[in-house]
């Protein structure tokens, strides 16, 4: 299985760099992804780990909006 095919279909997106997959789920599926601190053309970026997973995404927003930071 191709993780950046896969993390890049599930971000809507190509990747600017290779991710690594940290999390996976039942499925085998990438779920949260290592990024590099700097991209493939130097670039710096801040979020070690990124959250791809679509289905993860959305219950997190859910949480977020219902004041699930803040609590």
């Amino acid at each position: 299985m191709d993780d950046d095919a896969v993390v890049a279909a599930q971000v809507g997106r190509p990747l600017r760099s290779a991710a690594v997959a940290a999390v996976r789920c039942h499925l085998g599926l990438p779920v949260v992804v290592l990024v590099p601190p700097r991209l493939e053309d130097g670039t710096p970026f801040p979020t070690r780990y990124w959250l791809c997973c679509p289905l993860a995404v959305r219950r997190v927003g859910r949480l977020e909006s219902a004041g699930g930071v803040a609590a």
